[in-house]
């Protein structure tokens, strides 16, 4: 890289980097230097000095070429106010990048799609939605990559006092924010830093109509610093350089796993002792009542649950068992039988045959079509749409004809063949291979099954805001077939699910490896990018690579594996003091975001599912980015686990809420406020259970010289 001037310009290997300053009033002054210093071969430092009202501010900038990047280091001070206007200030920095096809990534938030970007193609996302703070751009054309992150990381924030509506702040924070805008005719692109936070021209953090946030430093007599450093690189596609990007953010931040309050097999023997005590029988059906807020105890609705479309009524939630997606009893009754006996806890087991006996028996249609939801006041089976009360959880689409999601029924049925071969074999498996013979008759052609489907086997694709408005949207959830029909392949002997398999497998590399285009991984935020469509692309692909060994699959789940990582928290967001984050000495390293729609602002404990996974294409790859970044998931997302004499403000030991706030999430109208929790148990006890003991199980597989 080249460091030089141009008069009081700095430019990077000749790309112009300027300046400019923000005040509450709306007011923005350019920040060209008064003089820019010459201190030695690649140093240079320069300073901008001023006075809004009786504000004074002063802001000295240190730059310097390394061996193969630059590094700004900014200091910002906003002098004592005279008393007679409030002012604060905020510093903005833009590097122009210049012209070319640029695709823009920004970890957890934007994929080169952001759901705030503005019609003039610019987004500026605050860092603690990112799961590190860093924007890249990557050129189509010449295969290079230009990145600009952040050094020094934030460490603190104070509360700022703000009312509802408020658009402008005063906000002491070194939470800083970055982003980019797209070249335009009149203008080049840019990578975009600020300082304190914005969030511009959009924001999720208010409200739904998007209206925007913009943070600035109060007076103060302590100085706020950061360093910023740029980086150019080559990557052989926009994936390979957004995995890059995020690795080179992981050398940065070096970060190390939150220790765990116990040991990991105590933290799964708290859960599945929850469990076991969990399971009731509502008139000769047995179930787990999981859907109840832990903070009140059973009986109570849950909190929290909506989606980007509308927000539910919590009161139906106690009433309804389910069995994919969200809850997947199945699962732990699968960890229950299957850990009964060899640690010594034999009260686990008769729950576990009851529940998977009453699923058998209410739940699996003649035609292979699973049933992944149970009312348990009418006492029978219901779908998540269609149903003559409505639609039913955050996840039941309005104005569909009935049916269930593939999701839902994959999940399910790949629990029954696990448990195919601990509890109730035969039976388990014959409802597995009635569910495989479902999937056989309504593969497509071209190897995908769609989003939906009724008992009786036609594709449910209306509405559009839930089943996708494209033909590849309306397939989005083919990768959850593949594992079940591979492990049914093996457990039956029957190659014809292996087939089916390899050529979803074949759809997934064509259809949404090679297009980047991983969308409607959830079902409550169906269309739009997502961590669980990127993580189970990389696990089907990886279980089609066990099955064939072709090498092209291994590419596309490494492809797929390393944009999944990218969700995870390398560093720990500041949380303002008072919050319930703050009091249980909350760290989010390690955590996973849900949805490109809150970035890494909203996280939860699902990347446990994927652990092994991860673990194994590190050692295939021998690519350390993966084992590193599970270790971060595997210790971290234990430690708001209720434990004895740790109850974490939870009714149980063993339990542990759903979500977690990094970030303002729609505050301004009562969503999710930084440092809150919510969501009931649901799947959170099978991916703390099984996902934890997968994991571990990897581990111990490994060779010790790859570990």
């Amino acid at each position: 890289m080249r460091l030089e001037k141009r008069g009081l310009v700095i430019l990077i290997d000749g790309m112009p980097a300027e300046s400019w300053l923000v005040f509450p009033s709306g007011e923005s002054r350019s920040a060209d230097y008064a003089t820019l210093d010459a201190r030695g071969s690649g140093l240079y430092s320069g300073t901008v000095r001023g006075r809004i009202g009786g504000l004074e501010y002063r802001v000295e900038d240190r730059w310097s070429l390394g061996p193969e990047e630059v590094r700004l280091t900014r200091e910002i001070r906003a002098g004592e106010s005279d008393g007679r206007s409030v002012e604060g200030i905020g510093v903005r920095l833009a590097l122009a990048i210049g012209p070319g096809r640029w695709r823009f990534f920004v970890p957890a938030a934007c994929y080169d799609y952001c759901p705030v970007e503005g019609p003039d193609g610019s987004a500026l996302v605050s860092e603690e939605r990112m799961a590190y703070p860093l924007v890249m751009a990557y050129n189509e054309e010449t295969r290079g990559a230009i990145l600009l992150a952040r050094e020094t990381l934030a460490r603190s924030s104070r509360p700022v006092d703000r009312k509802p509506g408020e658009r402008r702040v005063l906000h002491s924070t070194e939470i800083g924010a970055l982003g980019y805008r797209r070249a335009s005719a009149a203008a080049p692109a840019r990578l975009i830093a600020a300082l304190p936070y914005c969030e511009e021209p959009s924001s999720r953090m208010l409200d739904r109509s998007l209206s925007p946030i913009t943070a600035f430093l109060p007076p103060s007599e302590t100085a706020i610093s950061v360093t910023y450093r740029f980086a150019l690189f080559e990557a052989a596609g926009f994936d390979a350089a957004c995995l890059e990007g995020f690795v080179r953010g992981h050398a940065l931040s070096r970060p190390e796993p939150v220790e765990p309050p116990v040991g990991l097999q105590e933290c799964i023997r708290a859960r599945l002792d929850c469990l076991s005590g969990l399971a009731h029988n509502w008139r000769g059906h047995t179930g787990l009542s999981l859907n109840f807020d832990p903070r009140v105890g059973v009986g109570s609705p849950p909190s929290g649950y909506g989606t980007s479309f509308n927000k539910l009524e919590e009161s139906i939630y106690p009433d309804i068992l389910e069995y994919g997606f969200t809850g997947r009893p199945l699962n732990n009754a699968y960890m229950l039988a299957a850990l009964s006996a060899p640690w010594g806890s034999p009260g686990w087991a008769a729950p576990a045959r009851r529940l998977v006996e009453s699923y058998l028996r209410s739940c699996v249609a003649k035609s292979g079509f699973l049933y992944t939801l149970y009312d348990v006041r009418r006492g029978h089976a219901i779908s998540p749409f269609g149903d003559p009360i409505g639609s039913l959880l955050h996840y039941g689409a309005k104005g569909a004809e009935e049916g269930n999601y593939i999701r839902n029924m994959a999940e399910a049925a790949a629990d029954l063949c696990l448990l195919s071969s601990v509890a109730l074999g035969a039976s388990c498996l014959e409802a597995a291979r009635r569910f495989g013979d479902f999937l056989l008759r309504t593969q497509n052609r071209d190897g995908s099954w769609y989003r939906a489907y009724t008992p009786d086997g036609r594709a449910i694709m209306k509405p559009e805001e839930w089943f996708g408005a494209s033909d590849r949207a309306n397939k989005s959830s083919t990768s959850t077939t593949i594992p079940f029909l591979l492990d049914l392949a093996r457990a039956s002997g029957a190659n014809e699910y292996r087939s089916a398999a390899i050529r979803a497998g074949e759809w997934l590399l064509s259809e949404v490896v090679e297009r980047i285009d991983y969308r409607g991984g959830t079902l409550d935020n169906p269309n739009v990018v997502d961590k669980e469509g990127m993580a189970y692309a990389m696990s089907a692909l990886l279980r089609v690579h066990d099955a064939t060994r072709a090498p092209e699959f291994l590419e596309g789940a490494l492809r797929a594996g390393g944009l999944s990582l990218t969700w995870n928290y390398l560093w720990d967001v500041p949380l303002e003091e008072g919050t319930r984050l703050a009091e249980n000495g909350f760290k989010s390293r390690g955590w996973g975001g849900i949805s490109i729609l809150w970035g890494a602002g909203v996280v939860d404990i699902y990347s446990l599912w994927f652990l092994a996974d991860w673990i194994r294409l590190g050692e295939l790859s021998r690519m350390a980015i993966f084992s590193e970044v599970s270790a971060l998931v595997l210790h971290g997302t234990q430690q708001m686990l209720s434990l004895p004499g740790r109850p974490a403000g939870l009714v149980e030991s063993g339990m542990q809420e759903e979500g977690f706030a990094c970030s303002h999430q729609g505050v301004d109208e009562g969503m999710i406020a930084k440092g809150s929790t919510w969501g009931s148990l649901g799947w959170v006890f099978a991916a703390g259970t099984y996902g934890v003991w997968q994991a571990l199980s990897e581990e111990e597989r490994r060779p010790s010289n790859v570990r």
